[in-house]
């Protein structure tokens, strides 16, 4: 480019999160300075959008009257059932109804040929396991043991028949459209099987990764391909399979845009959209779990489905966004977001960044939703804040419908605990935490952990929303009268590193933490198990609860402090990622 008295660069990306992560200011970076396009979906793609029910793209239709959503056409999920009867990842669950699928489909593609319906050199299937080379051969003995059982004598036999007639009946006759033929029986589809075995079989296992560059197939070669593909990192991004048809997926990706392009399964499927099918399980184990943990379901599963599905959200509202901003700005004038906005967020996916940490270190989350999170407060501000501070408090506890009471907190693990309490709404819960005064000199943590609360606060319905304090067991007598309100005195340790700020260690008693998660339905709680109708009534996943600490230092009744954690409801936290300049 630089040779050239005139040049232009364009580029392309199917997995741009990265891409619109770069400072629109840094000249030296590729960010584009004239257009940004998002193409067109082009006819007989199938996406993300053709695979889940997340759009407004048609379903597959049965019958020309019954509507059978993509997920139901397209994915055959492995269940959990399934992925723990086997054990262990040497024999994989339902490949060989994969394999069964695949051999089927070609039978179909044939016949469709033969009727003139298309013309299908290629046809392929993808087996995608382990990143690991070493285990590629492990699963290519797998696959060749399976086809010597499923088609002894390279051929279909009684057994065979019966299996792939049921699997014609049961799924793949059930799922068309009115625009594809398909065959009007059995009958038909049958003398076009053995060719479809011989001819995968003929081809062989190709094991495609670094280590066997002589098995990467031609798809230029007269003829055709037709076989089945086994390999990891090699086949997750980079390289086209022709003529895919058949994926068995059982690896856990990283980031968001690792996700998009592992789902090789994303293509231009002329004529045979109606046979592509995803083999995927719904779980994998999540990593190993140290023998002294808690071994729960969430250390162990990986929700492996719900994050594809997850991926094809966020690529969706990413396109939408960015098509809307297109159509009247330059890409300088375009907030380059990557959206998480979504109230259903699964929580379970916080971890699912959508690209690497080096390649968004331009990029802030700013946070729209939040539920099912804490969000504590570990410093405020320091002794001229204190009247104004305790002043707010007290405007707080008035939103109060009913006032502030007490009461008796019974679990069958934990005894005599009570608390003091009242129902105020959302809307009180801003209007408190914007009230606030937070230290000059700590502005940047404080902000942080504020900013996040008002920004989403402002975007959620205005619901109930619990203030709850516990009693003190022991010293009850340590108080403080604050107006009209007499409230326990929990001291605290401290520091003050900073003039102005007071920072305190341990601000929530575990134990009350725990009794607060189970009142608002976060996993924290899960265990604790009420025994009483009074302490059961408490319990509400639809309310949000703000956890007060009111504090002296030394014990002081004229020191007055207090610290708080609040409790969303729902699942997740949303927003977007934004780049800051």
């Amino acid at each position: 480019m630089g040779a050239s008295e005139a040049s232009q660069y364009i580029g392309y990306t199917a997995t741009p999160y990265a891409n619109v992560f770069i400072r629109p200011d840094r000249v030296e970076e590729l960010f584009p300075s004239d257009f940004v396009v998002c193409l067109e979906r082009p006819q007989h793609y199938m996406g993300a959008l053709e695979f889940f029910d997340i759009g407004d793209c048609e379903p597959i239709l049965h019958n020309s009257s019954d509507i059978i959503g993509n997920e139901a056409s397209h994915i055959r999920v492995i269940t959990e059932k399934e992925m723990n009867s086997t054990g262990e990842w040497d024999s994989p669950p339902q490949l060989d109804r994969a394999i069964d699928s695949f051999v089927l489909a070609g039978g179909i593609k044939h016949w469709r040929a033969k009727n003139n319906r298309g013309k299908f050199n290629h046809h392929t299937m993808l087996i995608n396991t382990d990143r690991l080379t070493d285990k590629h051969s492990d699963t290519a003995q797998e696959v060749e043991g399976l086809l010597r059982k499923l088609y002894p004598e390279k051929a279909l036999n009684h057994e065979g028949n019966q299996r792939l007639k049921a699997l014609w009946e049961k799924d793949f006759c059930k799922y068309h459209s009115e625009e594809i033929l398909i065959p009007n029986s059995w009958s038909e589809i049958e003398p076009f099987i053995n060719e479809t075995v011989l001819r995968v079989v003929s081809e062989g296992i190709r094991i495609v990764n670094c280590e066997n560059n002589e098995d990467t197939p031609d798809f230029d070669v007269l003829g055709g391909f037709w076989g089945i593909l086994i390999g990891g990192s090699k086949l997750s991004r980079g390289y086209t399979i022709e003529g895919l048809t058949t994926t068995y997926f059982s690896r856990k990706p990283g980031q968001l845009d690792t996700l998009v392009q592992m789902a090789r399964w994303y293509g231009y499927r002329e004529g045979y959209q109606d046979l592509v099918r995803l083999f995927i399980p719904e779980f994998l184990p999540r990593g190993k779990v140290k023998p002294s943990a808690k071994k729960t379901k969430s250390d162990k599963r990986y929700h492996l489905l719900e994050a594809f599905r997850f991926g094809a959200m966020v690529e969706e509202s990413f396109r939408k966004n960015l098509t809307e901003y297109s159509r009247t700005l330059k890409p300088e004038n375009i907030p380059p977001l990557v959206q998480y906005e979504f109230k259903d967020f699964p929580h379970k996916f916080s971890y699912l960044k959508p690209t690497a940490q080096n390649k968004k270190r331009h990029a802030n989350f700013i946070t729209t939703y939040l539920g099912g999170v804490a969000r504590t407060t570990t410093r405020i501000g320091g002794k001229g804040s204190r009247l104004h501070n305790a002043n707010q408090l007290i405007k707080y506890f008035q939103t109060c419908k009913d006032g502030l009471i007490d009461i008796a907190l019974n679990f069958k693990s934990i005894k005599g605990v009570s608390a003091i309490t009242g129902i105020s709404t959302s809307k009180d819960y801003l209007s408190f935490i914007e009230n606030l005064e937070y230290s000059d000199k700590d502005k940047n943590h404080q902000l942080r952990v504020i900013t996040e609360q008002i920004t989403a606060l402002k975007k959620m319905d205005n619901t109930a929303w619990r203030v709850i304090m516990y009693r003190r067991q022991k010293e009850p007598g340590l108080v403080f009268r604050l107006s009209d309100y007499e409230l326990p005195n929990w001291t605290r340790n401290y520091e003050d590193p900073i003039e102005g700020t007071l920072i305190y260690d341990k601000p929530l008693d575990p134990g009350h933490k725990e009794i607060t998660s189970w009142i608002a339905h976060h996993r924290e709680g899960n265990r604790l198990v009420p025994s009483d109708q009074d302490t059961k009534k408490l319990r509400d996943k639809n309310c949000g609860i703000t956890y007060i600490v009111p504090f002296s230092r030394d014990k002081d009744p004229n020191d007055f402090f207090f610290l708080w954690c609040a409790f969303y409801p729902g699942e997740g936290s949303a927003g977007v990622y934004q780049v800051v300049t």
